[in-house]
């Protein structure tokens, strides 16, 4: 059985934004982590 055209291209939808996602929250992360480390040791 084959998902309906509507559904696949909502998964691919939601794939792509949850990638987005993590391109973005990664190194926002990354760059907020430094910052902590940096506080912290100032």
């Amino acid at each position: 059985m084959s998902l309906p055209l509507s559904l696949r291209r909502e998964s691919a939808l939601f794939r792509r934004r949850q990638a987005l996602t993590w391109v973005t929250l990664v190194p926002g992360y990354v760059a907020f982590r430094e910052l902590v480390i940096l506080i912290f040791y100032l």
